[in-house]
């Protein structure tokens, strides 16, 4: 495993833990930005694992994550469905004046965050 993608699973390992200890009742922005970040330094340390690049756009970074996974048969497919989706609970959680149902969407997203990291750690074991 190479350092920049340990140092990057280290850090979305400690945005989960604080993640943990949060209510999404209480602040769901907080709890959504927790775990899209977490989120997004897994895909990172899976896409330098593999030798992708990382942009700096989220966009671009959830696109090319989207492309390392879908010909992974070891992988299910979902995860890039749902990193994009976190994209867009975190966008409406910072610029929506009316974002909806935040709070369900936050506890989907933080019970959705450890699973995302979990299999971003497969792909970088097994990179």
């Amino acid at each position: 495993m190479s350092g920049e993608a340990e140092q990057r699973l280290e850090k979305a390992d400690d945005l989960i833990a604080k993640l943990g200890k949060l209510d999404a009742g209480e602040v769901p922005e907080a709890v959504v930005h927790l775990a899209y970040f977490a989120m997004l330094h897994a895909a990172s340390a899976a896409l330098i694992a593999t030798g992708g690049e990382t942009p700096k756009r989220h966009g671009k970074l959830i696109g090319a994550f989207g492309r390392i996974i879908k010909d992974r048969d070891d992988i299910d497919k979902s995860m890039g469905r749902t990193f994009n989706r976190a994209y867009d609970i975190r966008c409406a959680a910072d610029y929506d004046t009316a974002p909806g149902d935040m709070i369900n969407a936050a506890k989907n997203l933080a019970a959705a965050a450890p699973g995302f990291v979990e299999t971003c750690r497969r792909i970088v074991k097994g990179a």
